[in-house]
Parts: C-alpha cells; sequence; structure tokens
C-alpha cells in the first residue's frame, strides 16, 4: 500500500521568489536512497539549486560589490561546492591581464590562518606546547612570560613591528603654556635603525626586540590586542621546528599535500611572482622594506585553492577534530561584543551560530574568508583593488537564510 501526497511552497532569496512542488511518497518496506556524498562528508547540490542560488546572489553582490570599483576573485561555496564565481577585472591593470584560476592574489592576514594551523601541527606531532615560553626557541627574548597561546590568540602585550623600522619616528615632550596649560608637542626625529636595509626579514624583527627591548603595551595575557608581531615570531618557531624555511615549510606540509597548486608564500627568492595591488585610482603600489617580512602576511592563493583550504578545515586530513575546535574556539572575551578571536581566526559567536573567519588588507589588496559552519556556506573574496566594500561580502550569506545578518565584521 503507498500514499502519494503532492504540496507546493515559496521561498524568496534576495528579493527573487521561487516556488516548487515536492511530491513525498510514504510507502511500506521501501528503501530511503541515501544522499550522494562528496569527500564523504557534504551532500551534493543539484544543478538546479546552483543555477537559482547563483542568480541570487549575483544580485546581493552588485547592491554591495560588483558595481562598487571592485577588482579581484569571488567565489561562494556550499556543502563545499561552488555555488557562485565571477573574476572582474584584471590582474594586471595597466597590461590589461585578466584573471584566470590561477592567478593568486596576496591574502593579507588571511594568510595568519596557515600559521596558526602549522603550529597547532608541530604541537599535535609533539615538538612544541602552546604553553611554552617564547625563551624556549628564543632564550635571549626578554619577556618571559609570553607563551605560543599568547601569540596565537594576539595576548601577547607585544608592540607592532611595522614600527620598527621606520626611519623617522615622533619623539613627544610637553611645555607650559601662557595660560598655564600644560601642551603636548611632537618632533619628527630620524630614527637609528640597526642596519638600515632595504629589506627587512623575520630574524630583523626577532633582533630588534632582543636588542632594543622595546615596552610592551601591557603585561601579557591581560588582554587581546590584534599584533602582526606575534605572526612573524610563530614564523621563526615554524622555521627553528621543522628546520625549513617558512616558505618551504608552508608549501611542503599545506599547499602540496592538499592540492593548492597557486598558493606560495612570498619572499625575497621569489618576488618575480607577485601580483600587482593598485590604490583606487589604479596607480600601483610599490614595495617597502618589510614586505619579505612573513607569517602575518605574505600567502598568496586563488579562490579556487581557498576553496580546497575550506574543505580540509571540515576533515581530520590536516588537524584532528579536537585540535580544529581548538583553534575554532573563543580565547578573549570581549565585553558586549559578539566578536572574539581563537587560534589564528577571528569569530562572531551568537545564539544562533558561529562564524569563523579572517579578513586580510595589505598595500592594494583586501581579502575576505569567511566560514559560515552551520550551513556550510563558505564566502571568499579577493580584491587587488584597494576596495573597503569588499568586507561587506559577508552578507552574501543573507540569501541562503532569508535573514538580514545584523552584525558586522572588522578587519
Amino acid at each position: 500500500m503507498m500514499t502519494k501526497l503532492l504540496f507546493g511552497f515559496f521561498f524568496i532569496i534576495g528579493g527573487i521568489t521561487y516556488g516548487f512542488n515536492v511530491s513525498t511518497e510514504k510507502a511500506e518496506n521501501k528503501a530511503v536512497e541515501t544522499p550522494k556524498k562528496i569527500d564523504g562528508i557534504f551532500n551534493v547540490i543539484s544543478d538546479n539549486y546552483k543555477e537559482k542560488i547563483s542568480t541570487a546572489i549575483d544580485v546581493k553582490l552588485k547592491e554591495i560589490l560588483l558595481n562598487k570599483n571592485f577588482n579581484g576573485q569571488i567565489l561562494v561555496a556550499k556543502n563545499g561546492q561552488t555555488v557562485y564565481k565571477n573574476y572582474v577585472g584584471y590582474s594586471d591593470i595597466r597590461n590589461r591581464i585578466p584573471f584566470s584560476d590561477n592567478t593568486p592574489i596576496h591574502l593579507a592576514s588571511i594568510s595568519k590562518t596557515f600559521t596558526g594551523m602549522a603550529v597547532l601541527k608541530l604541537m599535535e606531532q609533539g615538538l612544541l606546547n602552546l604553553d611554552d615560553s617564547i625563551n624556549k626557541f628564543f632564550p635571549d627574548f626578554p619577556y618571559q612570560s609570553v607563551s605560543v597561546r599568547m601569540l596565537l590568540c594576539h595576548r601577547s602585550g607585544l608592540p607592532n613591528y611595522e614600527n620598527f623600522f621606520d626611519k623617522y619616528a615622533y619623539s613627544f615632550a610637553y611645555r607650559i603654556a601662557k595660560n598655564g596649560k600644560k601642551i603636548k608637542t611632537k618632533t619628527l626625529v630620524k630614527k637609528l635603525i640597526p642596519g638600515d636595509k632595504t629589506f627587512y626579514n623575520n630574524n630583523d624583527v626577532l633582533n630588534y626586540i632582543v636588542n632594543s627591548k622595546p615596552h610592551l603595551y601591557f603585561k601579557p595575557n591581560t588582554k587581546f590586542d590584534y599584533c602582526n608581531t606575534n605572526y612573524v615570531l610563530l614564523a621563526l618557531i615554524i622555521e627553528k621546528l621543522s628546520h625549513k624555511s617558512y616558505p618551504d615549510y608552508i608549501q611542503e606540509e599545506i599547499f602540496d599535500k592538499l592540492g593548492m597548486r597557486h598558493s606560495f608564500v612570498l619572499c625575497e627568492k621569489n618576488k618575480s611572482r607577485i601580483t600587482p595591488s593598485y590604490h583606487p585610482n589604479n596607480t600601483p603600489y610599490s614595495l617597502n622594506n618589510i614586505d619579505f617580512i612573513y607569517g602575518e602576511k605574505n600567502v598568496y592563493s586563488t579562490v579556487e585553492d581557498l576553496l580546497i583550504w575550506d574543505k580540509n578545515m571540515y576533515s581530520d586530513s590536516l588537524l584532528s577534530a579536537e585540535t580544529r575546535e581548538l583553534a575554532f574556539s573563543p580565547h578573549n572575551e570581549m565585553r558586549g561584543s559578539v566578536h572574539n578571536y581563537g587560534l589564528a581566526w577571528r569569530m562572531i559567536v551568537n545564539p544562533e551560530e558561529k562564524i569563523i573567519y579572517h579578513n586580510g588588507w595589505w598595500h592594494g589588496n583586501n581579502t575576505v574568508f569567511t566560514r559560515f559552519i552551520k550551513d556550510t556556506v563558505t564566502v571568499i573574496v579577493l580584491g587587488n583593488r584597494f576596495n573597503n566594500n569588499i568586507y561587506k561580502s559577508k552578507a552574501v550569506h543573507e540569501v541562503f537564510t532569508n535573514v538580514v545578518d545584523s552584525s558586522s565584521t572588522i578587519n
């Protein structure tokens, strides 16, 4: 005996209404077909769904980004499968060279996610403990209470290295005005920089800290302060423990093993591989003296490779489920805010779901990598012409839920 039911329903995505008639069959002793899986994890998405959701995504992106001087790559995935991909503009604007699947873009601070995962991989191998003092790796490091974990979650109190090698800095003083008030004055003075090099490297950062002992911003592990110096030092720890350069380690242990064929870490020896980045008026950015420092930046990748990165974080191919959960757990209480930071990942934690993401900015590159775990939706946007609208791309998630997202991301 079999009963057949037919009913209809409608839903709205991005202002577009879709209607479906769905038939269900209730049968005695009838076998239920198991949904097809990709990589043993994700349910396969139908071509019909991909077409409809892609249209809705395009409508949303035209509203927030595509019509606002965007130049770069966009990929949106559901269940590990691409439902929208768009290359806009040129990788080389002056020579009008378009983007392709193998055109890498500087990820800026999204690079931290690779550094963080590499450190956690070394932890799983028993080569370090997250609560190890940095002095274990660098005996002359002047701050004994700073640990690996504090570097990962930005609680070290270290000053930002980007100011270490400036040729000029402001000297502050106070004077008393005629009315008796104390007035703060500043004077631009030339700094004494060790070596005064054209390009500095990670060891120069460490040596500056050891020799100059700059003041900490706060007592270690007392609060959160996003600081690139943390990840420069983590890259050096990776090098010390692996006996490989950071670019080689990331290439061999992550990119090659996962099949990220168009990704690499920028360093001075491969600078010819740079994809240029631009000011909003299409003037290219030039290299500066810290451009070859890595760990906090300098990973180049594509939206296709980052989708591979995303999918492997749903499996044990790189790290165990326990370690991944540790990375995606809040490590910083930010009162009155849904924002938090784990181990190399930003996150939005609210009663509905946890959103794992990282944004980036370096020179003309603005980048977004956002993972909506509950809905297995990933939004990846890589731009090489400066454009703050890129950070609004998280709102693409609304087309999957039909719920306006009121939370905001920060860079």
